[in-house]
């Protein structure tokens, strides 16, 4: 069994003692401010000695979570927590059932475990909260139907008289037993009962609920029958259906349970008799496929079975007074706390009154209207599904019978929409927006955060004294603030006068004036808004498509004027000349009025670690490791900066038909045998080579190029990629074809840059994965100058194909200062450019001046200070250049994705041997922008299958696909960390003689042939001056190159050489020059030198896997000398 963890029973114990106990049948007898005393459930007695806490207190068996107790003075029963107090209550033991009791309050708490364990205790405490138990729920319908005996030939519900306390929470409507303070006893509270001695208790859908002064009954639950037509159901049967030769006619039985409760809005015309059956605490519970079974929350039934749907969509439902006058009744209220109102109206010249409904609030569902209307004196109506669109006819009707009509719709996305939708079809509706730190709360039912009219009214009356004295925690009167600041669409006042000189020259004028509150509301409703704040703030127009176009402040005016133009000129019957013209006149539209204006959060973050999104012409494409997905706009949880769109199309293609990537299956080999050797080796030096080895054998095999066609029948783009790492092409166009290794270190190099290149395209970022990829020459040809023109710029440009970035900054005029720094970003758009490229850097720039820019980008331009983009949301960096930075401080190598690049693609040479070849040449076109149509949309495709590799490899294993360093690569890195053309260009040839392996060399000998090799004059005093920053060039040279220098090997145990060891040189008879006082004799004569303190500095070199295991085998200077011929004339 998996262990509870901590949390769960954290959360579980928090449940309030006092809901256990209301649900396990007990009944409070007294409070104090602090606690809450019964008659104890464990022992019998007349006096309450069972009290519980009120407020938890921390306990420091429990660590920092803070727990209500509970004790009894009787028997001395106390514990503290829901957990102890529950399994008290159920007469269990809690060391042997702890686990059994956890787990089902963990259920409760919407957490799955292992165990099912039985519902006793889940059944009593899903009663607190209004939790619902899992096997009530899930799989719907027939999940909790039987087959009925006898097949019924009519729908049969078991109406139950009145509701339950859990059936009231059920519909939103809070219950509270109700106490007396007694001030005999200071701070003490008794509870109060009715004559017949049972606690009263009082509800929050009746008056008073907020008032502590309130000591009576306030709400009578079968005003929820005669005011809406509504029943509680304890089971219902289903009208018989023929399900097939077998089984025949059946019907089913459903029954409610006390955690679970089933209404029923009934109604009945002419036609017969139709019901709502409504199950507020139903949940969608996927299947063991992830299927989603049908939704029962509501089902509509009808008499006699027929099917009325299509009749019905346009019914309106309400309050029972609403309902009749919807029918055509008059306009009467049964209830005085929801008031009607006189209007006096003009016709045929003459006053008439009519009688209205003070107010009419539309909802979306039945849940919401009943709340609305026990909080408030508003009668209520919604549709018969939230998906229709009340017709023209209904608001018609509802303006003949309502003074003021509100739309009240749910406050989040789609809620919004759906109200604003509704209000600028009607512009004289009123919008009720509840308020938005509404979304700060959780709903006990659903778990997910708060958004209707029902969770607003029994969650945010906690925030209320935060927001406001004036309204203490009353929500009703704030809800009646809501309704008081209510605005409608029409963003226009009219004032009409009538003139005339005489009975026949009567006519009338009308005026409009801007309504500055209500033109706000509509902008916004139209998708214009505030955003931003401070000099930087900016209007945005948000489409109903979640792109997002950025409006300056200059053309703020504008773009309101225009909105407003737009819609009257779709909505002809709102639209005069006058009002037009009112519109381009008015100078209530400015910047000042504007700012007042809603501001909207937008979330640009479209992407995740397992996942990124694509933004083409045509479509939002959702890239994962194994789907390529076209998603529509409107169908985006996530908001689009319409700049940030590539003017192209895309249609997803199947590119594994070409290559896969997998892992290479000779790399588990070589980790075996790297592990085998490694428990061999005694000497610590042997196993870091050893280590050394396998990464770099990592490089080269850990995964696997599987190509489905021959190379050079592959699309241009792949081919081009490929070529870039073709670091042996000379061998290639010589020989024909290359050996198995060689060929696997350029799909390797291919596999670095395919991955490197989805890596760029994917915009998550931790602090440990946010490299900036350098692209770098892989050879040092021409006098070991870096080769440059070979693609570089063509291959970081392959990014702008699906993604917009801040493209080609001249690298050559990169600003470095920290002044001007922040300026080389200067045209870098947040929301538009997910990276940026800089294009030819130039040689000897410092790494670490780029260590915090991968973090977080620092972007100034001329009218702002400097600003960071926030780690999150800061672009990738990706940086050509001929030279690769110093990598061997750790702090660098781990912030690059170093990408390694051929000499394939060259210029021609100045000696006429190489002829110019580059992608034009060898496809003949620009393969990127004169492409066909159907191979662009390749190369669409083939970055998005590099962001799914990226996703299945390296973000799997959050790590870099490092390329394989071969001696050429080896060189360049060595060459940058160095910084020394001369000394690399010396050490290139002096570590390719096999003369100078394995055989001690003597140091002077080294700085003096390096002096020859550069044209300088060979003294003591050159050789002095050179020697000090020679030794750690060559050791840097060697540590790249992966050349051992004097392993502990060489060094003799029965000589005390520690002190020689320590400075790694090793005294050794060795070839060396001849000295003629302070310069070498003439012509150079070499002499094997070594007798008795004589001996030189030497240093011995070695390959890696040719260091001798023993001192005996470690060879001596030959007895002739080796490079003789060297000094013949």
């Amino acid at each position: 069994m998996s262990r509870i963890s901590p949390e769960i029973v954290d959360k579980l114990n928090s449940i309030p003692l006092d809901k256990v106990m209301e649900m396990n049948g007990y009944t409070a007898s007294r409070k104090t401010d602090s606690h809450i005393y019964y008659c104890c459930p464990f022992h019998p007695e007349k006096e309450a000695s069972f009290k519980i806490d009120r407020k938890a207190e921390f306990r420091q068996k429990q660590g920092d979570i803070a727990l209500a107790g509970y004790h009894c003075f009787g028997c001395g029963e106390k514990g503290y927590g829901a957990i102890m107090l529950q399994a008290a209550l159920m007469r269990k033991e809690l060391k042997k059932d702890f686990r059994r009791v956890a787990a089902e309050l963990a259920e409760l708490a919407f957490v799955d475990l292992e165990d099912e364990g039985s519902t006793e205790v889940t059944d009593s405490l899903a009663r607190l909260d209004n939790l619902v138990i899992d096997g009530d729920h899930k799989n719907g319908f027939f999940h909790r139907a039987r087959i009925y005996a006898e097949p019924m030939d009519e729908l049969c519900m078991m109406k139950k008289d009145g509701f339950t306390h859990n059936e009231l929470r059920a519909l939103g409507c809070q219950v509270q037993q109700v106490f007396r303070r007694d001030y005999s006893k200071p701070g003490s509270s008794n509870a109060v009962c009715s004559e017949g001695g049972a606690p009263v208790y009082k509800y929050s859908f009746g008056r008073g609920f907020y008032n502590h002064s309130l000591q009576e009954c306030n709400f009578d639950p079968r005003m929820l029958t005669e005011r809406f037509n509504l029943y509680a159901l304890s089971g219902f049967i289903t009208e018989k259906r023929w399900k097939g030769e077998g089984k025949g006619w059946r019907s089913y039985e459903v029954t409610s349970t006390p955690t679970y409760p089933v209404f029923a809005f009934i109604y009945e015309d002419k036609q017969g008799w139709w019901v709502k059956k409504y199950e507020p605490l139903f949940k969608q519970v996927p299947d063991e496929d992830g299927k989603l079974p049908p939704n029962y929350k509501f089902t509509w039934w009808y008499q006699g079975g027929k099917r009325r749907d299509e009749e019905m969509a346009n019914r309106m439902y309400g309050d029972v007074d609403v309902m009749h006058a919807l029918e055509g009744k008059p306009v009467e209220t049964t209830d005085d706390t929801h008031p009607t109102v006189d209007i006096f109206q003009k016709a045929g010249g003459e006053k008439k009154r009519i009688r209205k409904f003070k107010r009419i609030i539309i909802c979306s569902g039945p849940r919401d209207a009943i709340n609305v209307y026990f909080h408030s004196d508003a009668h209520v109506c919604f549709p018969h599904s939230e998906n229709v669109e009340i017709p023209v006819s209904v608001i018609r009707r509802l303006r003949e019978i309502a003074n003021e009509i509100f739309i009240l719709y749910d406050i989040d996305d789609t809620g919004i929409k759906k109200a604003n939708r509704l209000a600028m079809r009607f512009l004289d509706l009123k919008v009720v927006y509840l308020p938005r730190g509404l979304r700060n709360y959780t709903s006990s039912r659903t778990g997910k955060a708060c958004k209707d009219a029902e969770e607003y009214f029994n969650h945010f009356h906690s925030a209320l004294k935060g927001i406001n004295s004036f309204y203490g925690n009353d929500i009703n009167d704030h809800f009646a603030n809501l309704l008081a600041d209510a605005k409608p669409m029409q963003f226009w006042d009219m004032k009409e006068t009538r003139h005339a000189k005489n009975t026949e020259d009567e006519y009338t004028t009308r005026k409009y004036t801007m309504n500055v509150d209500n033109m706000n509301q509509f902008l916004s409703a139209s998708g214009m808004f505030a955003y931003g704040t401070g000099k930087a703030s900016k209007f945005v127009d948000v489409g109903t498509n979640h792109i997002v176009e950025l409006v300056e402040k200059e053309d703020a005016t504008i773009c309101a004027k225009r909105k407003m133009k737009d819609y009257l000129g779709n909505n002809r019957h709102y639209n005069t000349p006058e009002l037009s013209n009112a519109i381009s006149d008015t100078k209530r539209l400015n910047l000042s009025n504007l700012s007042e204006m809603s501001e909207v959060n937008l979330n640009f973050r479209s992407w995740g670690e397992d996942f990124d999104y694509l933004f083409f012409r045509n479509t939002a494409v959702l890239v994962t490791a194994n789907e390529v997905k076209k998603v529509p706009y409107s169908h985006l949880p996530y908001h689009v900066n319409r700049e940030a769109i590539i003017d192209e199309d895309f249609e997803p293609m199947n590119l594994s038909h070409y290559f896969e990537v997998q892992e290479h299956p000779r790399m588990k080999d070589i980790q075996k045998q790297y592990e085998i050797n490694r428990y061999a080796m005694k000497d610590n030096e042997e196993r870091k080579r050893a280590l050394a080895e396998l990464k770099a054998q990592e490089k080269v095999w850990k995964y696997l190029l599987v190509l489905n066609k021959p190379m050079d029948e592959m699309p241009p783009i792949i081919q081009f990629i490929y070529d870039m790492g073709r670091m042996f092409w000379r061998d290639e166009e010589q020989l024909g074809s290359l050996p198995a290794d060689k060929q696997q270190f350029q799909d390797a190099h291919f596999i670095n840059k395919i991955v490197g290149l989805g890596y760029m395209l994917s915009r998550f970022r931790t602090p440990t994965r946010q490299q900036m990829v350098t692209i770098t020459d892989y050879t040092r040809a021409n006098g070991g100058k870096a080769s440059g023109r070979n693609g570089k710029t063509t291959f970081a440009g392959l990014l702008r194909l699906v993604r917009k970035g801040l493209d080609e900054i001249p690298g050559k005029q990169f600003q470095i200062d920290t002044a001007n720094f922040a300026k080389n970003f200067s045209d870098f758009t947040q929301t538009v450019h997910s990276y940026v490229n800089i294009d030819d850097l130039k040689t000897g720039t410092n790494a670490e001046y780029f260590y915090n820019v991968v973090r977080r980008l620092p972007v100034k331009n001329l009218y702002h200070d400097m600003t960071l983009i926030p780690p999150e949301e800061s672009p990738k960096i990706i940086a050509t250049m001929n030279e690769s930075f110093d990598i061997t401080s750790p702090s660098t190598y781990g912030r690059m994705w170093p990408m390694l690049v051929s000499d394939y693609y060259h210029d021609e040479s100045y000696e006429g041997d190489m002829e110019l070849r580059s992608p034009e040449t060898k496809f003949g076109y620009d393969i990127v922008d004169a492409a066909p149509e159907a191979e662009k949309m390749f190369n669409r495709n083939l970055l998005v299958y590099a962001l799914q590799l990226y996703f299945q490899f390296a973000a799997k294993e959050k790590g870099v696909i490092r390329p394989p360093i071969g001696r050429e690569g080896a060189i360049s890195i060595a060459a940058a960390d160095i910084n020394d053309e001369r000394f690399t260009r010396w050490a290139g040839s002096f570590y390719t003689d096999p003369n100078h392996f394995e055989r001690p060399i003597a140091f002077k000998e080294m700085v003096i042939d390096y002096l020859d090799t550069n044209g300088q004059t060979v003294n003591n005093a050159t050789i002095t001056k050179v020697s000090s920053d020679f030794r750690g060039k060559m050791f840097k040279y060697c540590h790249h190159l992966k050349i051992i220098v004097n392993p502990d090997v060489v060094y003799r145990k029965e000589n005390d050489e520690d002190k020689l060891k320590s400075k790694r040189v090793v005294r050794r008879q060795a070839w060396e020059t001849v000295f003629n006082g302070d310069v070498p004799v003439e012509p150079r004569v070499r002499k094997r030198k070594g007798a008795n303190n004589t001996l030189p500095d030497c240093y011995y070199f070695y390959h890696q896997g040719t260091v001798p295991r023993e001192f005996s085998k470690v060879l001596h200077a030959p007895e002739e000398d080796p490079e003789k011929d060297k000094w013949v004339v």
